[in-house]
């Protein structure tokens, strides 16, 4: 850290000057003012006795300004050193708090760590993630935020709050600097009611694009959806043009209307089967299959403290084992 002091010289009129040196040089004489040897000071360092006496001469002469009288044995300092020491000792101290304070926040294990997903997600993280990791960590808190997507976000990328440290989601970032790990391609599949499925019969997935679905407004594209689905033979992936009366910006709200029988719904099998809703019945046809990615998003190691890459880590762990199982 380099810094810089002025001094002020009246010689008839005002003359200021600015001086640089860095800290480590405010260390070589903050100890030989304790030790008041050269040798001495050079031991505690591990610095060997000449550079601590060419340092020293370098700052004087910057100064201008003798810090110790070396004519004397032990050295003592002068008058300006005695008046320059105590502002060494207090910029030091501040180098030594600020220091403190980073490792401090990098190393801490203890507190929040600030996890948004979208409401499915999230239950689903709380139910089967979150005791894991209490019980790992239990140090750690969690604050725990429904985090939605929005219209086009899936397109143009997912923003990443200020107030988050870990984002679930099924989009890549809008930012290129955050880190995004695909951790897993959740099964999926196009869920409907017996009434839906009598009324309208699927024989073959473009069926679904003429038919009522329910759509997500975060995946909005000119009033419509877009079904990717993939057929096992042919290895094609399939892009169906999905329209419906209702749009919804979460899950929940998704599945009641598809229990009311008002349309089809894409949806991630855990989410059906962890939330135990009746009614529902797969339609995809054999041989066709569908998934959505999973993402985790958080920033460089470099921006986060220490306890937030402990709980990635663990949540990526848990998440894999649950999706293999």
């Amino acid at each position: 850290m380099d810094t810089a002091i002025i001094f002020k010289v009246l010689l008839g009129r005002e003359v200021v000057q600015k001086i640089s040196f860095n800290d480590n040089e405010l260390r070589i004489l903050y100890e030989l003012s304790c030790t008041r040897s050269l040798s001495l000071a050079a031991e505690t360092l591990k610095i060997a006795q000449p550079n601590i006496s060419r340092t020293l001469q370098q700052l004087e002469d910057r100064f201008g300004f003798s810090v110790f009288d070396r004519s004397c044995r032990p050295i003592k300092l002068t008058r300006f050193g005695e008046e320059l020491l105590p502002y060494v000792k207090r910029h030091l101290k501040s180098v030594d708090d600020i220091q403190t304070f980073m490792m401090a926040y990098k190393q801490a294990s203890d507190g929040f760590v600030r996890i948004h997903a979208p409401t499915g997600q999230l239950l689903f993280i709380t139910k089967h993630v979150i005791p894991g990791l209490k019980a790992k960590h239990p140090d750690i808190k969690l604050m725990l935020t429904t985090s939605n997507l929005s219209n086009s976000e899936i397109t143009l990328g997912v923003p990443f709050s200020d107030s988050c440290d870990i984002l679930f989601t099924h989009s890549l970032p809008d930012n290129d600097e955050l880190i995004a790990r695909n951790i897993a391609s959740i099964p999926a599949n196009i869920y409907g009611t017996q009434d839906v499925i009598t009324r309208y019969p699927v024989r073959t997935i473009e069926d679904y694009a003429s038919y009522p679905c329910i759509l997500f407004f975060s995946h909005m594209e000119n009033n419509h959806n877009v079904w990717h689905i993939n057929d096992g033979l042919s290895g094609e992936k399939r892009n169906i043009i999905i329209n419906g009366d209702f749009a919804c910006d979460n899950s929940y709200a998704a599945i009641e209307l598809a229990k009311a029988g008002l349309g089809y719904l894409f949806m991630p099998d855990l989410i059906i089967k962890e939330t135990g809703i009746e009614g529902l019945i797969p339609t995809l046809p054999d041989n066709f299959t569908t998934h959505l990615d999973l993402f985790v998003i958080y920033s460089k190691k470099t921006q986060q403290p220490f306890r937030v890459q402990l709980i990635i880590n663990s949540i990526v762990d848990i998440l894999r084992e649950l999706l293999l199982k």
